[in-house]
């Protein structure tokens, strides 16, 4: 592994800019942080302060919403940069031209960009200027991720055209710290006891190849049922996973599912507590896209891909992985308290 060099945004807390990313749950920047339809009167000293924490809140639709950045300076002395913003519909994996006209605008007329300048090593930066949407009412059953770009002289970071497999998505994703994602939907405890959400996903390769689906629950009561559901033919098995949650924590569901050629299509997961119930205050909920990688697949692919065990499935799935596995996308469900 390498160490990055420049301002980077982590994929995760735990994400410190090595190449390629070690992180586990990537998809979860708390560099990208939605406000709401609020403001932060001191956004330079408040996210600095609490850059071990992921503080962002749901995007509002149908309402103007502020959505501040940092990051952390690893040259080795005086940095600055451009961070862009985009977004696109909740999914799983999705290709740069889906997303790449989408960009956010900021607070400052006619800038849709947000500097940062660190004037020393280590330093933490918080763009100068918040980006400020008019968030569109979603596609039905979608939400909205975000994708953020650091430019600077040294690492322009330039968003790619699409690829044509996926050995050269995960080439691009893991190795290049410029570049975060935050497919992230905050819940509360007071929020209906009922949560779906559909993801796009897709095959890049001009073959059918074999694909995981994996949720992985943490402190939802016990009883709560959880439903992985595509309707459209051409998956084989048909994609139709649901499972009951038990005193097992975290607890888990998967399904593999072979899919043709540039299949594309949605994925909808359904949470439901049991009668009574509320969300957890600590709960998550992380649903997964995962490529099985083959002996004779792309070299790019068996050189990213993971033993069950080091993706952190608990033993008793390790049978029923067919092979080792790369990880293309997640996105993740929190509760705030």
């Amino acid at each position: 592994m390498t160490q990055y060099d420049d301002i980077f945004m982590r994929d995760a807390l735990d994400d410190t800019g090595q190449i390629p990313s070690g992180v586990r749950t990537a998809y979860h920047s708390p560099d990208i942080i939605p406000w709401g339809n609020e403001t932060v009167s001191d956004p330079q000293t408040y996210f600095v302060n609490n850059y071990d924490q992921n503080p962002g809140k749901n995007l509002i639709a149908n309402e103007i919403n502020y959505i501040y950045t940092r990051g952390k300076n690893l040259a080795g002395g005086a940095a600055n940069g451009q961070i862009y913003l985009y977004w696109v519909k909740s999914s799983l994996l999705s290709q740069p031209s889906e997303w790449r006209n989408n960009k956010v605008p900021t607070a400052t007329p006619g800038q849709n960009y947000s500097n940062v300048s660190a004037s020393q090593a280590n330093q933490i930066v918080v763009g100068e200027s918040a980006f400020q949407w008019s968030v569109p009412a979603p596609p039905s059953g979608y939400h909205y991720c975000l994708v953020s770009q650091v430019v600077t002289a040294a690492n322009p970071n330039p968003i790619p055209d699409d690829f044509n497999s996926t050995g050269g998505f995960v080439g691009w994703v893991v190795d290049n710290p410029g570049i975060a994602w935050r497919n992230v939907s905050v819940l509360s405890n007071a929020s209906p006891p009922s949560y779906q959400v559909t993801t796009a996903f897709q095959n890049l390769d001009d073959t059918e190849e074999l694909y995981a689906f994996t949720v992985e629950a943490r402190n939802l009561p016990q009883g709560t049922t959880v439903s992985l559901v595509c309707s459209e033919t051409g998956p084989t098995p048909p994609i139709n996973s649901s499972g009951t949650v038990t005193q097992q924590n975290p607890w888990y569901l998967y399904t593999e599912n072979s899919l043709p050629a540039h299949f594309s299509s949605g994925l909808v997961t359904t949470v439901r507590l049991p009668s009574g119930q509320s969300w957890p205050p600590d709960a998550t909920i992380d649903i997964t896209y995962n490529r099985i990688v083959g002996s004779r697949d792309q070299e790019i692919l068996i050189r990213h891909a993971k033993t069950p065990a080091e993706m952190g499935l608990p033993e008793e799935l390790h049978e029923r992985v067919s092979g080792t596995m790369v990880r293309l996308g997640t996105y993740n469900i929190v509760v705030d308290s």
